[in-house]
């Protein structure tokens, strides 16, 4: 997992539209806004921009909205720590526009007032354009040398899916010509005309600053506003379209993930153990080799571990941060586990990630599952495979959480409960209340196709 250099030959940039309250991802986005959650360690808007300023970008500007969205952002990144020293030119900035009025409208909008706002810092940059809960491996000079060559206003990044993929519909999908003009832009539609979708990836020409000073286009964008917002899939880029702008796509080869949902997050920690995103940095870790698999370690860890290093097993690939302590008898395999976690005796980790100061008792056996932050798990406990618990839990001995179930403190059922899904019914189930963790247990609910 080397670091990729840091290229030179261009400033860029970057704006991140942050907003949204995260139903999906109930119940880790409760607590925290879903580009802080860590996923393999890295917070998902950490790793994100991890890349992107190792490729050389510079000014970063964070346009959060809302008020828990907004201070958790500023309070992770405002000191700059480990992103801002990937680069001595690295700055970060926190939009301040009006939350009341913002609230109602969308990340289009937040993306012009940051233009607007920032005009003299950008100068004649380009601007990077990326949503918080994306990562990618996309090679920043060839994005840019494509988008420079065309002469496009706009450059968008796009992702071949195949054409018969389910997860299609759940994209805006892009049509291009041979030229890689696009010609076509839909929203999350039930019958998609291409299978190549919307990363959330683009970079955009100065010359947007006077395309968004227009009037023409300005009424243009304005009469595609839906219920007060504007956004940058659902309106911006149609009206670029629709009026004929220079808009071209850009293909990426590499890996690149939406982390959104319990899956998609399980899948990408699965694609980041195996190298497949090798442009994120573990620097100070060790890597420890056994027969069974390979893990990467932090070496404070390392330390506090290696005499008992004989007493449990590593298979295939895992990852493990700082400060962690684990006991004897222990079985890991593809797994992370985050900092200051407690793993006890005789336990059993399956491609799971325990996030950062969660405590598992002995003798418990986890598959496949998240177990939150300072979420504390009882001796014996099975928790079996899709399991997604939330932070703050804690769970007595020989607890039994089944297959998909979510678990939330009883503080947020009428939040969980009241969270609709995409056909306009509640999106969660109740399964259980879990009396003595003063929890609850719920399941998604299965939407029926229209």
């Amino acid at each position: 997992m080397s670091p990729k250099r840091i290229a030179q030959e261009r400033d860029v940039a970057i704006v991140v539209p942050l907003g949204g309250d995260g139903t999906r991802f109930y119940p880790l986005t409760l607590h925290t806004q879903k580009q802080l959650i860590p996923i393999a360690n890295h917070p998902i808007l950490g790793a994100s921009l991890y890349h992107w300023i190792r490729e050389g970008a510079t000014d970063v500007v964070f346009g959060a909205t809302g008020y828990d969205n907004r201070v958790q952002t500023k309070r992770f990144f405002g000191g700059g720590g480990r992103y801002a020293k990937l680069s001595d030119k690295t700055r970060f900035y926190f939009a301040n526009y009006d939350n009341d009025t913002f609230s109602q409208r969308g990340s289009a909008d937040v993306f012009a007032w940051c233009l607007d706002e920032y005009r003299g810092m950008m100068g004649d940059r380009d601007v990077l354009l990326i949503n918080g809960d994306n990562i990618s491996t996309t090679p920043l000079d060839d994005f840019y040398q494509a988008h420079r060559d065309t002469g496009a206003l706009m450059t968008l990044a796009v992702k071949a899916f195949n054409i018969n993929d389910p997860r299609l519909e759940g994209y805006g999908t892009v049509t291009f010509d041979d030229k890689k003009k696009v010609t076509r832009f839909d929203e999350k539609t039930k019958n998609p005309t291409s299978r190549y979708v919307n990363t959330a990836i683009c970079i955009f020409n100065p010359k947007i600053h006077d395309v968004l000073k227009s009037e023409d286009f300005r009424r243009h964008l304005e009469a595609r506003r839906s219920g007060g917002r504007l956004d940058v899939g659902g309106q911006f880029i149609p009206a670029l379209i629709e009026c004929d702008m220079p808009v071209f796509a850009y293909v990426l080869e590499g890996p690149w993930a939406d982390v959104g949902t319990f899956d998609s997050f399980q899948e990408t920690t699965q694609d980041i153990l195996h190298q497949k995103y090798r442009n994120l940095g573990y620097p100070n870790c060790s890597k420890v080799e056994t027969e069974t698999g390979v893990a990467l370690v932090d070496n404070e860890t390392y330390d506090r571990i290696r005499p008992n290093i004989n007493d449990f097993t590593f298979e295939d690939s895992c990852l493990l941060d700082r400060q962690s302590a684990i006991g004897r008898d222990v079985r890991v395999s593809n797994s992370v586990i985050g900092e200051n976690v407690v793993v006890g005796n005789g336990v059993e980790l399956g491609e799971t990630t325990l996030l950062p100061f969660s405590r598992v008792g002995d003798r418990v056996r986890i598959t496949n599952a998240i177990v939150g932050q300072c979420t504390r798990i009882g001796s014996g406990s099975v928790i079996e495979t899709g399991a997604f618990i939330g932070d703050d839990i804690k769970l007595p001995d020989d607890t039994r959480i089944g297959v998909d179930w979510r678990v939330a403190k009883d503080d947020y059922y009428d939040v969980v409960m009241n969270a609709k899904a995409s056909d306009g019914g509640p999106m969660y189930e109740l399964v259980e209340r879990l009396e003595e963790s003063r929890a609850f247990a719920f399941k998604e609910r299965r939407v029926q196709s229209q």
